[in-house]
């Protein structure tokens, strides 16, 4: 868990977002019928684990071939940044039944949120923070659980019904302390970056048969698209929330599996040799990469940013392990 305050807040912006998808309150389970709980979560790269390695430790991504003429098959480099938001985390008993989880206050975690932190603020993330999270706590209803849902993004609304969230302001009381982190402005459009995955193929130093080839950087920023600009504290409705719903109905235990992000699968389909940026959208004068590749990873509709299907699925960048 973080044990700090963020070092820099965001700027006093009207925030934006979303249509609202998550975060409604639910009567209180008494204590005495909860049982503590952690989801953990870690990040792979297909079979091989790179936890918060990825700053630090090279890695194969991407598929230079299946977008472009290529002799190279993936890109060797690092990850920049590896951060990301979930929400409404609820656990799912064998009938299918699903208890929400109630989470425990920190820095990390907050009004039915919580910031997922990879990056350790070295290596090829030296703009990042030396603090990492990798899983959430709280309480749920006593039971036997075999599955696990959660969305991956910033509610518009906290638990009450009241307090704004995603386009809240930076500087107000009831802003949590995740919320606060300036790396995860979504600043052009006034709300947060749900994702803020950044892959680094790192520079070439110039040699005297060859001239210096510089940093290519491949960004994965998450976030809701298509929001008007309205008075501060005033929550916009945004055309696009793509807000990803990541649901496992069978096969997880919390005591011994984890929820693990497949850096393999969100970039196997990618040119990495290419800079190139994915901001959620179509917005003019906003660079996008395959911007129907990266919202079929997310099980996202590219039209409405919703998920494309109604019945329960885990996009295939999230695995059990």
């Amino acid at each position: 868990m973080k044990a700090s305050l963020p070092k820099f807040a965001l700027s006093a912006v009207a925030a934006s977002l979303m249509v609202a998808c998550g975060g409604g309150g639910s009567t209180p389970t008494p204590a005495a019928n909860t049982q503590a709980v952690t989801l953990n979560f870690d990040v792979v790269n297909g079979a091989t684990a790179v936890g918060t390695t990825g700053c630090t430790v090279p890695m194969i991504l991407g598929n230079a071939s299946a977008v472009a003429p290529s002799t190279t098959i993936g890109t060797s480099g690092k990850m920049q940044d590896l951060r990301f938001y979930v929400s409404n985390p609820v656990l799912i008993d064998a009938a299918g039944n699903k208890s929400p989880i109630t989470l425990t206050k920190t820095t990390d975690q907050d009004s039915n949120v919580a910031l997922l932190d990879f990056e350790t603020g070295s290596g090829t993330c030296a703009t990042g923070t030396p603090m990492t999270n990798t899983s959430i706590v709280g309480t749920v209803a006593a039971g036997n659980y075999v599955g696990v849902e959660f969305d991956v993004g910033v509610p518009v609304k906290a638990p009450d019904g009241v307090t704004s969230l995603n386009h809240s302001d930076t500087v107000a009381a009831t802003t949590p302390i995740l919320l606060k982190w300036a790396a995860m402005a979504w600043s052009w459009q006034s709300g947060r970056k749900f994702t803020k995955f950044e892959f680094v193929k790192p520079a070439v130093p110039a040699t005297a048969a060859a001239s210096a080839i510089p940093a290519v950087t491949t960004m994965v920023h998450l976030g809701s698209t298509g929001c008007p600009v309205t008075a501060l504290g005033v929550d916009p409705v945004c055309t696009s929330p793509n807000r990803a719903k990541v649901t496992f109905a069978t096969g997880f235990n919390p005591a011994t599996n984890k929820i693990a992000l497949d850096l393999g699968s969100l970039f196997g389909g990618v040119n990495l040799n290419t800079s190139q940026t994915w901001m959620s959208g179509k917005v003019t004068g906003m660079m996008t990469a395959n911007p129907a590749y990266y919202y079929g990873k997310f099980n996202l509709d590219i039209a409405s940013g919703v998920p494309m299907t109604t019945a329960p699925v885990a996009p295939a960048l999230f695995v059990i392990k």
